[in-house]
């Protein structure tokens, strides 16, 4: 039996998420092969609010962190080429040789209020015209709730049609520009009514408002990632912690905060007084033959993962909350 301990803490809004080590090691377990028991998901109770957050950095690009709806499916005409990085963000090529990927999902509900926030970086800002962030809805026409979050010609917008295509954007004198190299963060908020807000910021400055307008930017009925509301332009650039929340009620500092791959601490993170666990057993093949787990809390739904070391499968477990 090995007792465990943290060494980091982090919290992305739904859950709070623990490095380990063996309690007689000094080093951080950084690989499977270090050690089997790779991580633990403490789900705190539900938050309405936060309908999608996609982190990629378990390296998959669909999962939604929050739960098994907002799923989103890869469109691509075969090359199947975004990627993700080792540091956990999603890579989208853009237009290259042609190709058309994306990540999308069909929802059909709106949302009378909503907040984007996105983070993404680039090498090139100005890759044409229309180059899509983010969308909502495909058919380019006017009044039908389509919306979209892109960079036309080098100048970041948010465009939306249902007003006869209204925009913010940062073209004007002294507004924040998008950034080469860095993790830019971009906000789209729609505050009820028809009312919207736009800021940008990165990694290393606070968000800055791009204005305010009365765009009416429809809902999230059918959003996509990385591509225009018309299917045919793409922004290439990696992109990582993506939220999408059905209010305005998030802070803003918090969300710029947490950065691309990482997450403020709780103030008040949950408490357990005892953890150990057995390391799982793995066969020839990386596969889980078997593992035990004893966490003694209250009140908190358990989420354990564990990967073998011959295989790139992880393997999920859930204890139902006490």
């Amino acid at each position: 039996m090995t007792l465990l301990k943290p060494i980091a803490l982090s919290y992305p809004q739904q859950q709070i998420f623990f490095d380990w080590t063996p309690q007689n090691s000094s080093s951080q377990i950084r690989s499977c092969s270090d050690f089997p028991f790779v991580a633990l998901a403490i789900a705190l109770p539900a938050n309405a609010a936060l309908l999608a957050l996609y982190d990629f950095t378990d390296g998959d690009l669909t999962d939604n962190e929050v739960g098994p709806a907002e799923t989103l499916s890869l469109v691509t005409n075969g090359s199947n080429l975004i990627t993700t990085t080792t540091e956990g963000a999603a890579v989208f090529p853009g237009e290259a040789a042609g190709d058309r990927d994306y990540l999308e999902v069909e929802r059909g509900a709106g949302a009378g209020a909503f907040t984007v926030s996105i983070w993404f970086k680039t090498d090139t800002i100005n890759q044409g015209g229309f180059q899509g962030i983010f969308s909502n809805n495909i058919a380019n026409v006017a009044d039908n709730f389509s919306w979209q979050i892109d960079v036309n010609n080098g100048v970041l917008r948010f465009v939306s049609a249902t007003t006869g295509f209204g925009s913010i954007t940062n073209a004007e004198a002294g507004e924040p520009q998008i950034q080469t190299g860095v993790w830019n963060h971009v906000v789209a908020r729609k505050t009820g009514g028809s009312a919207a807000d736009f800021w940008l910021g990165t990694e290393s400055t606070p968000l800055q408002s791009l204005g305010t307008a009365n765009l009416n930017p429809g809902g999230l009925q059918w959003f996509r990632l990385g591509v225009n509301r018309n299917s045919d332009s793409l922004y290439a650039m990696e992109m990582a912690n993506v939220k999408i929340y059905d209010d305005v009620d998030v802070s803003l500092t918090d969300l710029n905060n947490e950065a691309p791959n990482c997450s403020p601490y709780p103030s008040h993170p949950p408490s357990f007084s005892q953890l150990w666990s057995f390391p799982p057993s793995c066969d020839a093949d990386g596969n889980l033959k078997s593992h035990r787990t004893f966490l003694k809390s209250t009140s908190w739904e358990v989420l354990f993962s564990f990967r073998c070391p011959q295989s790139r499968r992880n393997i999920t477990r859930q204890m139902p909350s006490h």
